[in-house]
């Protein structure tokens, strides 16, 4: 969801206009995102809707019926739609110490750029790769592995990563480089 706020022309003394400051949707009150957190992106913002709520400002509450994973089981994502910001959020409980919780690539082996949510040694870990030795890493410094419902936020801006668990201090880090896209495929 993404609302634009446009630049309303001002008159001035002389009969000529100026466009009038703009306003970050973020910065007013209250946040146009209700049951979630509001993020200014270019040209307007996005709602990270809180669960189990979903809708342009996170105002509908959802039935969602939550799903069971076991051994092998996995969800299929289609497609990420953004190349350059990436906001991931995941609710779950888990009893095991490791896991792939998510993970893309630009190629069907894996290799490449990608990007990966994962259960490691009982902590969250969120990482990208960018290109050519530009990879950030993050882990969490709080366990999840102790069946108890946790939520994971990981967002990347071109860059820049953050991890945040159940709402603890985000950690955030920057990649190296240069090349600020992760370009992923789309599934066959």
């Amino acid at each position: 969801p993404l609302f634009r706020s446009e630049e309303t022309p001002t008159p001035t003394e002389e009969g000529t206009e100026t466009p009038a400051p703009t306003v970050h949707p973020c910065e007013v009150f209250p946040s146009p995102c209700e049951n979630g957190e509001c993020i200014n992106v270019p040209g307007g913002f996005s709602c990270l809707c809180d669960y189990p709520f979903i809708g342009h400002n996170c105002s509908i509450e959802a039935d969602i019926v939550v799903p069971s994973f076991q051994n092998r089981s996995y969800l299929l994502i289609t497609h990420l739609l953004s190349f350059r910001t990436n906001s991931l959020v995941f609710s779950l409980r888990s009893t095991s110490p490791n896991g792939l919780i998510f993970f893309s690539s630009q190629r069907a082996d894996g290799s490449g750029d990608f990007m990966a949510l994962s259960l490691t040694d009982g902590f969250a870990r969120f990482a990208f790769h960018t290109g050519a030795n530009s990879e950030l890493a993050l882990t969490s410094t709080r366990r999840i592995d102790d069946g108890n419902w946790h939520t994971i936020k990981a967002t990347r801006d071109r860059l820049a990563g953050t991890l945040a668990v159940d709402g603890e201090t985000r950690l955030t880090g920057s990649a190296p480089g240069t090349s600020v896209a992760v370009n992923l495929r789309r599934p066959a």
